[in-house]
C-alpha cells in the first residue's frame, strides 16, 4: 500500500477499535470484573436516615410542577428529615404561583430574578440548604414511594458520597417511534448497576441523583452536564458513586425523534465542554475511574466523529481489501436503511428496524450538527422541552 494507504487503514482500525470499545469493550470489561462478582446484600439503616434536600429546578413548568410537588409530599421518607425546595428559574408563567400554595405543607420556593439554568440553581442552591444529602430531579421525573428510602441506603456507608438511582425512560402518550430511546436507557442503567458493584458510578442520571452535601463542588460558568461532573467531582476527593437500583423512578422521553435530535444537538456542546474537566476529575480519582470514564462517556461523546473517519477511511480503501469493501457497502446499506426509516416516521408509520437505524443515525447525526453552535458558546439554560 502506499503511505495514504497506510495512514487511512490506521484511521480504520483505530476508529474501529475506539467505536467497539465505546458501546461493547467497556460492557464486557465491566461484566467480566464485576458483574461475576458474588453480589452482596444490600446496606439498609440501622438508625435515622440521612436528612435529604430536593432541590427541583423549574422554568415555566405549570403544567406539571403540581405533580411533581404532590409526588415529593407523597413520598415515604421520615417527618421532618426531608426538605423540598423548587426554584422558578424567572418562571413567566404560574409555575411560582403554584408552589406558593405548598408552602404550608413545608415546600419552600426560591424565585431566581435571572435566568441560571440548571447548572446555576445546583451552585446557588447547594451550599444554601440544610440537608446531609442533596437530591438533584426534573420536573417530570416521578419518584415510586419509597424511592428515597432505597436512594438514602448507600449512605450508611461512610465511604459512599454520591448516589445515582434508577430512572427508567418511558414513551409519552402521543410519542411517536421513541422506543430507541427506551431500549438505550435499559443499556444505560446495566451499565450504571455494573459500575455501582465497584462504586464508580461516571454518570449519574441527571433527572435522579444525589450526594453528600459536604462534597459538592461548584459546577462554575462553564456549561457542562451536572450528572457527569459532580460524581467524578465526588470520586476525585476519594468517595465511592454508588447506583441505587431499587430507587425507582420514571420519565418520559421526548415526543419524537426530531424532538430527541434537536435535544441532542443542544447537548453536543455539554458533551464537548466537558471533556477536559472530565478527564482531569478522572484522573484525579485513580485509573480505574480514568479507564471507565475515557471508554464510556469520553469515547461516546466522540464517536459520531469517529464514525465519520471510519466512513472516509473506507472509501478510500475501497478496492485495497474486501475488509475495507465491506465497510463501505455496509455504510451505504445503513444510509439507505435511515432514509428509508426517515420517510416512514415522517409519514407517521409505526417503527421498524429501519425506524431504529434512523433513531442511531440521527443521534450521530446531531453531534456534527451541533459542532456551530458549541464554537458560538453553548448556553447555561434553555426552555424545557424545546430550542
Amino acid at each position: 500500500m502506499i503511505d495514504l494507504q497506510i495512514v487511512l487503514a490506521a484511521i480504520f482500525w483505530i476508529a474501529l477499535l475506539l467505536i467497539f470499545q465505546s458501546y461493547v469493550g467497556i460492557y464486557l470489561i465491566l461484566f467480566v470484573t464485576t458483574g461475576l462478582k458474588p453480589r452482596s446484600r444490600p446496606l439498609s439503616h440501622e438508625g435515622i436516615p440521612p436528612t435529604l434536600t430536593v432541590i427541583v429546578p423549574a422554568y415555566n413548568e405549570e403544567a406539571i410542577i403540581a405533580d411533581k410537588v404532590e409526588n415529593l409530599l407523597s413520598l415515604d421518607y421520615p417527618t421532618g428529615r426531608l426538605e423540598i425546595v423548587v426554584a422558578s428559574d424567572c418562571s413567566t408563567d404560574g409555575t411560582a404561583g403554584i408552589v406558593k400554595h405548598y408552602a404550608d405543607r413545608g415546600v419552600r420556593l426560591v424565585e431566581f430574578t435571572e435566568r441560571h439554568g440548571k447548572l446555576g440553581i445546583i451552585d446557588a442552591l447547594v451550599p444554601q440548604v440544610s440537608g446531609d444529602v442533596v437530591v438533584i430531579t426534573d420536573t417530570n421525573v416521578i419518584f415510586a414511594p419509597d424511592a428515597l428510602l432505597r436512594m438514602a441506603e448507600p449512605y450508611c456507608d461512610p465511604e459512599v458520597g454520591a448516589v445515582c438511582g434508577n430512572l427508567r425512560l418511558i414513551s409519552p402518550p402521543g410519542g411517536r417511534n421513541v422506543e430507541g430511546e427506551v431500549i438505550f436507557n435499559r443499556y444505560e442503567n446495566i451499565m450504571k448497576r455494573l459500575m455501582g458493584r465497584i462504586g464508580m458510578v461516571v454518570s449519574a442520571f441527571g433527572g435522579f441523583q444525589s450526594l453528600r452535601r459536604g462534597l459538592f463542588r461548584p459546577l462554575g460558568s462553564r456549561p457542562v452536564h451536572d450528572d457527569v461532573i459532580l460524581p467524578l467531582e465526588v470520586m476525585a476527593q476519594g468517595y465511592k458513586v454508588a447506583y441505587a437500583k431499587d430507587a425507582g423512578a420514571v420519565e418520559a422521553t421526548q415526543s419524537t425523534i426530531k424532538a430527541e435530535y434537536l435535544r441532542r444537538i443542544r447537548m453536543t456542546a455539554l458533551n464537548l465542554n466537558c471533556i477536559p474537566r472530565a478527564l482531569k476529575l478522572a484522573f484525579k480519582a485513580g485509573p480505574k475511574v480514568l479507564f471507565i470514564a475515557a471508554s464510556y462517556k469520553v469515547l461516546r461523546w466522540i464517536c459520531p466523529y469517529l464514525f465519520v473517519l471510519l466512513l472516509a477511511a473506507s472509501l478510500g480503501l475501497m478496492g485495497v481489501s474486501p475488509v475495507y469493501n465491506v465497510a463501505a457497502a455496509l455504510f451505504g446499506v445503513t444510509i439507505l436503511l435511515a432514509a428509508i426509516g426517515w420517510l416512514r416516521d415522517r409519514y407517521g408509520l409505526k417503527g421498524t428496524i429501519v425506524t431504529d437505524v434512523y433513531h442511531f443515525t440521527a443521534m450521530n447525526i446531531a453531534a456534527l450538527a451541533g459542532i456551530p453552535p458549541w464554537l458560538r458558546g453553548a448556553k447555561r439554560y434553555w426552555s424545557p422541552r424545546g430550542m
